[in-house]
């Protein structure tokens, strides 16, 4: 798994911060539906606008974006 492999999928100019995806090859299942197409699921994280910004990842492996608010929301 690599770390620097990570697509914006949405930003949030007020909070200086971006959304972020990268594609995780696992046999797992959706952490919230149960669903795996193609034997790929996605792990998000936010990413600041900071001087020495990181991507904090969200705990979790899910099928699409909805999946990942719906369980945290």
């Amino acid at each position: 798994m690599t770390t620097d492999n990570y697509v914006s999928i949405s930003r949030d100019p007020f909070a200086r911060e971006e959304l972020v995806r990268r594609v995780i090859h696992t046999e797992k299942t959706c952490d919230w539906c149960g669903n795996n197409c193609h034997n790929r699921l996605f792990e998000y994280g936010i990413e600041s606008d900071a001087l020495y910004h990181r991507v904090n990842w969200i705990k979790g492996h899910f099928c699409s974006v909805n999946c990942m608010m719906d369980f945290y929301l």
